[in-house]
C-alpha cells in the first residue's frame, strides 16, 4: 500500500511543482491523473495479502467512472474561475476535461454495453454527452466518444433502427467535433469558442 501511495505521490507532487513553476496547463492535468490508481488501492492491497480482489469489468468502469466524475468536477471549477477563457486557467481546464472524457467515457460505455437494451442505452448517453458539451461549450467529451460510437455501429447489425440512430450519432458526433465553432455560434447564447 505504501507503494502504491509512493509511486502516486511523486510524480503527482513533481508535476504539480512543475505547473507552478512554469505554468504548463497539461501538467496540472498529469497531477491529478497520477492519483487514479488511488482509486483501485483496495486491490492492490488484496493482491499483496493473497485476499481475493474485486473482479469484473463493471467493478473497473465503475471506479474510472468515478474519477472521471472527480476529474470533470474539478476541471468545470477551473472553468468557473474564467468563464471568459481568457486566462491560463481555461487551458487547465481543457486538459482536466480532457482527463475526465478519458476515464468517464469508456467506462460509461462498458458498463452500458452488457445491459440489456444496452444498445439504445449506449445511443442515449451519446445523446446526453452530446448536451453536456455544448453546454459546458467543451468538444473533448465528444472527440473521446468518436470511436466508442463508431463501435457501437459496428456492434449492431441486427435491430435496423439502433444501427440507424447510431449512425447518425456518429455523424452527428464527426461534425460536431470538426465544426464545434460554427455550431457554438448559431446556438441561442452561444459563441464560437475554442475547445
Amino acid at each position: 500500500m505504501q507503494g502504491l501511495l509512493i509511486a502516486c505521490a511523486v510524480p503527482a507532487v513533481a508535476n504539480l511543482l512543475f505547473w507552478w513553476r512554469h505554468r504548463v496547463p497539461v501538467s496540472f492535468a498529469l497531477a491529478v491523473a497520477a492519483l487514479v490508481p488511488l482509486a483501485f488501492c483496495d486491490m492492490a492491497v488484496a493482491s499483496f495479502t493473497g485476499q481475493p480482489a474485486p473482479a469484473g469489468e463493471s467493478w473497473w468502469a465503475l471506479r474510472l467512472l468515478l474519477a472521471g466524475v472527480a476529474a470533470f468536477a474539478l476541471a468545470m471549477a477551473w472553468d468557473r474561475s474564467d468563464r471568459a477563457r481568457t486566462t491560463q486557467r481555461a487551458d487547465v481546464a481543457f486538459w482536466l476535461h480532457l482527463l475526465a472524457s478519458v476515464l468517464a467515457v469508456p467506462a460509461l460505455y462498458l458498463l452500458a454495453r452488457d445491459v440489456s437494451g444496452g444498445g439504445l442505452l449506449i445511443a442515449v448517453g451519446f445523446l446526453g454527452l452530446i448536451a453536456l458539451a455544448l453546454m459546458i461549450d467543451r468538444r473533448a467529451p465528444l472527440a473521446v466518444a468518436l470511436p466508442f460510437a463508431l463501435r457501437s455501429v459496428d456492434r449492431m447489425v441486427g435491430d435496423g433502427f439502433e444501427v440507424a440512430l447510431s449512425l447518425a450519432l456518429v455523424l452527428g458526433l464527426l461534425a460536431l467535433v470538426l465544426r464545434w465553432d460554427r455550431v457554438r455560434g448559431v446556438l441561442p447564447g452561444g459563441r464560437a469558442a475554442p475547445a
